[in-house]
């Protein structure tokens, strides 16, 4: 993967099992949903949820670690 992104994530969060398998026979290492939430070792990686991160909260180091940890 030198040189390239191993991640991808699925254009505005739509997917189906089949875009999954292609997105994994394309040869990334990892998949995004638009979906929030946190990731477990048990998730597909295919579908990972993520926490979006918009420049408002990261004005500053409390606001940052309460999106992260999801009070916000």
């Amino acid at each position: 993967f030198k040189g390239t992104c191993p991640t991808f994530s699925y254009p505005r969060g739509y997917w189906t099992p089949q875009v999954a398998e292609s997105v994994k026979a394309a040869g990334f290492r990892l998949a995004f949903l638009a979906r929030g939430g946190n990731v477990s070792c048990e998730d597909d990686r295919f579908l990972l949820r993520r926490i979006n991160i918009c420049q408002s909260a990261t004005a500053s180091t409390p606001m940052f670690l309460a999106r992260i940890v999801g009070l916000l």
